[in-house]
Formats: structure tokens, C-alpha cells, sequence
């Protein structure tokens, strides 16, 4: 409540409107006389304010709540139902009063509170539980500052969503990009264009664009492929380069004239791969540059 000058405001809150939802819902689910078209409403609205929760308090309440609906539907009697509809009304009465689904009940819990703070909701984008605690706490819940993780995931979800992630090993594309910038650095004329790389740019490169295999032998030895340019006079990008092996990347290093060290068939399969790269890394930002020049390799 708001005290203004002549009169007092109600003002509602995120919490406080699902509070009287939630009260609006049980009351309904605690009526005797309804029709059995409203009672199946009532469920299915209760079934959605349990979907985002995943405890065993709820997930029992939506196999009574699924078992009630499929009961109306087969026409048995409201009165053979009365069991089952207390006992969804009392596990809803224990969803309700915890502050985790319901933080109005907060309030009503003795909690020893700091007197120069007031307590702060913060709700879980993942699991949309409720966390309230005080504003300048770092807890446990969250990890840092409640502010700051306002529209954020708890720790608990952090947790599970970082056992989920899949990793990918980027040490053989580390261990390429070095190999690369030495050999670069030891051509007359580099581009800085090899200092902006990132190992995931080589595994894309590697990955996707030259299916990891060599393009002239077809060998797939981690410990063997390197990326090598294509025309030797030009410097090394993405859309000027090959993926070889060690050792025919120093027999191509040998041969100057594109024409003669390549046939017309690998060339065209080459500029494909090349074009592929151009559109893959002109999406990203800080090629852009680089992209602008003219790297037309025929």
C-alpha cells in the first residue's frame, strides 16, 4: 500500500499478483459445486503454473492432475473423485506456501532480517524458482551480487548447464596456429591477419571448409596437417591457403608458379573452398578488413 495525500494505493507486484492467482486457483480447486468442465480447466491451469517447476512435489501433482482429467473424460462420478481431488488440494496448499514458488509467503515466515536492508526477489530465468534474500548479499544461491543476476540462473542451473555443455579440444588448433604464424613470420611479406586468428577459426578452417583431410593426399595425421598458402606470392588468408602435410607443404613452398604447380581441376576445387571461407569470415567482424582487399588468386 501506497499512502498518498488524501487516500491510500494498492499497488500489485509480479509477486503479489501471482499470490492472489495462486489464491484464485485454490479456491477453485476447493469448490464442491462445479461443473466438471470448469474442474478440468482448473487442472489444466494448474498443470501450467507446475510446467516450469521440476521437484517431486511437483511432478507427483501433475500425474494426480493428468490422472483426475483422464478420469472426467472416461465420465466417472464427481463423488468416486473426492480422494483424489483432497489430496491434489493439499499438495497444492504445500506448493503454495513455500517462498521458492510462491515469495509472498515470505512475509509471512519469521526470518531474522537486517534492519539496513530489505529483502530482494530474484527469479531463476531456468528453473523459475524464487530466491530472496537481501540486496547487498553474495550468496551461495547465486554467486554473486542478487543485482546483478537479476535476469540471470541460479548456481544450481549454472551447474547443470555446465555439466551439459559438449567441449571441443582445441589443442590441435592451437598447436596449428602457432606452426602458422612461425612459418608466416619467416615469409618476406606477412599479413597481420594471422595475429587476429583464433583456434576456432583454424578448426572451422580445418574442419568444415577442408573436412580435415589433406587436399592433395587425403591424410587425416593430426600430427601432419598444417595450413599453407595457396599462391605463394600473396599472403596467407583463409580464402589463400591449403590444407597439406608437413611435407608437401615444403615441396609446394618450392614451386613458385601457381600455374604450373596445379592442374585445372584442383584449382577450381580450391576456389570453391576458398569462397567458402570468404562468406563463412565475412561474418565475423574483425576480418572485414581484410576482406575489403582484392584476393583474387587467378
Amino acid at each position: 500500500m501506497w499512502q498518498a495525500s488524501n487516500d491510500t494505493v494498492q499497488v500489485h507486484t509480479s509477486t503479489t499478483m501471482r499470490a492472489t492467482y495462486l489464491h484464485e486457483l485454490y479456491q477453485t480447486l476447493s469448490m464442491n459445486y462445479v461443473s466438471i468442465q470448469d474442474r478440468v480447466d482448473a487442472l489444466k491451469n494448474l498443470k501450467e503454473v507446475l510446467k516450469p517447476y521440476h521437484s517431486k512435489l511437483t511432478d507427483n501433482m501433475i500425474q494426480l492432475t493428468n490422472r483426475e482429467i483422464d478420469l472426467h473424460l472416461r465420465g466417472i462420478k464427481n463423488a468416486h473423485l473426492k480422494g483424489l481431488q483432497n489430496r491434489i488440494r493439499n499438495l497444492f496448499w504445500q506448493f503454495a506456501k513455500k517462498p521458492v514458488f510462491n515469495p509472498e509467503m515470505q512475509l509471512l515466515t519469521k526470518i531474522k532480517k537486517d534492519d539496513t536492508s530489505s529483502p530482494y526477489i530474484m527469479s531463476c530465468s531456468a528453473c523459475k524458482c524464487f530466491y530472496i534474500l537481501p540486496i547487498s548479499s553474495t550468496d551461495e544461491v547465486l554467486g554473486k551480487s542478487v543485482i546483478e543476476n537479476y535476469f540471470t540462473k541460479c548456481k544450481k542451473c549454472l551447474d547443470i548447464e555446465n555439466e551439459s555443455w559438449i567441449r571441443k579440444d582445441l589443442e590441435l588448433y592451437k598447436r596449428m596456429l602457432k606452426l602458422l604464424i612461425s612459418e608466416e613470420e619467416r615469409q618476406p611479406t606477412k599479413s597481420s591477419i594471422i595475429y587476429i586468428l583464433q583456434p576456432s577459426d583454424i578448426g572451422y578452417l580445418t574442419d568444415k571448409i577442408w573436412k580435415h583431410q589433406s587436399c592433395i593426399s587425403g591424410s587425416k595425421n593430426d600430427l601432419e596437417l598444417e595450413l599453407t598458402r595457396f599462391c605463394i606470392n600473396k599472403n596467407w588468408t583463409p580464402w589463400n591457403c591449403l590444407l597439406v602435410t608437413r611435407q608437401e607443404a615444403n615441396v609446394l613452398s618450392k614451386i613458385l608458379d601457381t600455374e604450373t604447380k596445379y592442374d585445372k581441376k584442383f584449382k577450381m576445387g580450391a576456389s570453391q573452398k576458398h569462397a567458402e571461407a570468404r562468406r563463412y569470415f565475412a561474418t565475423i567482424p574483425r576480418f572485414l578488413p581484410y576482406l575489403a582487399e582484392d584476393f583474387d588468386v587467378f
